[in-house]
């Protein structure tokens, strides 16, 4: 299979340091930012996008992946061996106006080559990886993967809008908590099931299912 693949490298963690207090209020920048090594030995890591971007004892490889929407580690080269050890904090906030993701990513890539003094390029390789497939082709589906029925908001995004006066049943699609070593997903299309798969296999994963519609996955 043929992917794109992040090459990074990076500086070593002495470029890092500064807190930074304001930065030019161009479209790929943060307005605030500080970024922190994180020494509490901890594991337990916070993610949020909502807002802005705070990240809170996350492996700055990690990072990278978040910053370039890379579900895979296998999917980034180069990069050195202390970006899997090292982990950091991470308080960004956008100008006003900025919201989601997709706006978002591009200022933490601005963040990281500014701070690590990060450099990526894209490049196409051949790597390993899975398909989604159904079973038999004209087979059931198994117990654990069936047809939504929830009245979801967001239209089977990983990240949907909160439900409002409008649809006040509505519940969120996504991603659902479920323990260690389960996946429960709530309406969502089998394109955003694959690449959740890919986190837990390490190597890429394509939907070629067929299948149509939203579902819910335990």
């Amino acid at each position: 299979m043929h992917s794109r693949v992040i090459v990074a490298s990076a500086a070593a963690l002495s470029l890092l340091g500064v807190e930074l207090a304001a930065l030019p209020q161009t479209p790929a920048r943060f307005d605030v930012a500080s970024v922190k090594a994180n020494k509490s030995g901890a594991s337990q890591v916070t993610v949020s996008w909502q807002g802005g971007v705070t990240m809170i004892n996350v492996p700055l490889r990690a990072i990278v992946q978040f910053a370039y929407n890379i579900n895979t580690p296998t999917r980034i080269a180069g990069h050195p061996d202390w970006t899997n050890v090292e982990r950091f904090d991470i308080q960004a906030r956008p100008p006003e106006g900025v919201t989601g993701i997709d706006q978002l990513r591009p200022m933490l890539q601005a963040l990281l080559a500014e701070r690590f003094k990060l450099v990526a390029k894209m490049e196409k390789r051949e790597l390993q990886s899975f398909a989604l497939v159904k079973a038999k082709a004209n087979g059931p589906l198994g117990p654990g993967l069936k047809p939504s029925k929830a009245n979801c908001t967001g239209g089977g995004a990983l990240t949907p809008e909160p439900a409002g006066a409008a649809n006040p049943d509505a519940v969120p699609c996504g991603v659902r908590p479920a323990g260690a070593g389960r996946i429960s997903l709530v309406g969502i299309p089998m394109g955003q099931l694959a690449p959740l798969i890919s986190i837990v296999a390490g190597r890429p994963v394509v939907d070629r299912t067929g299948i149509t519609g939203l579902y819910d996955v335990d």
